[in-house]
């Protein structure tokens, strides 16, 4: 996740850059996917668990929000 970010931030192109933040949001879905796993069994600390469930939960947002920025700047960039 924070890779793709990372690489995100260093594309110059906006569909470069919308295509690395993409795969940061499926990789936050996926750690969430994880994190609600070991929630439902109960495995590990509790705390931190949640913890952990909250932070990437945000980030899910942050970066939804990100690439729907994008998404519509670049629609509106191929409007006449």
């Amino acid at each position: 996740m924070g890779a793709n970010y990372r690489a995100a931030c260093r594309w110059t192109s906006p569909p470069a850059k919308k295509a690395k933040l993409q795969i940061a949001l499926e990789e936050a879905d996926e750690t969430e996917y994880w994190l609600l796993i070991l929630e439902a069994i109960k495995m590990g600390d509790q705390s931190r668990r949640r913890s952990l469930l909250d932070e990437v939960q945000q980030l899910v947002k942050i970066l939804s929000s990100a690439v729907r920025t994008l998404a519509s700047n670049q629609d509106q960039e191929t409007k006449p």
